[in-house]
């Protein structure tokens, strides 16, 4: 006659193996919930960097097409020897 494991483990032992289960899964939670609240505050941040340099690339663009309309009206050569014209 063949014995089932499962009769073999006694309830005490069963109750211990739920109870390191749930400890590991209350771990695991609270682990989850520490790194998605981490993660959150690095999204933030990035997404204000994000606008920072966006912000700070559309000032630059704006300044490098106003020196180039400087460069332009006071190159002494006209229009076909302008800056715009060596590419």
């Amino acid at each position: 006659m063949r014995v089932d494991p499962c009769h073999e483990i006694s309830s005490c032992d069963l109750c211990c193996r739920l109870e390191d289960a749930r400890e590991e899964l209350d771990e695991f939670q609270m682990s989850s919930r520490e790194l998605e609240a981490e993660l959150e505050a690095q999204l933030e941040q990035a997404e204000v960097k994000n606008k920072e340099l966006l912000s700070a690339n559309g000032r630059l663009n704006m300044e490098v097409e106003m020196l180039r309309v400087r460069i332009v009206n006071r190159w002494p050569f006209g229009l076909c020897c302008s800056p715009e014209n060596w590419k």
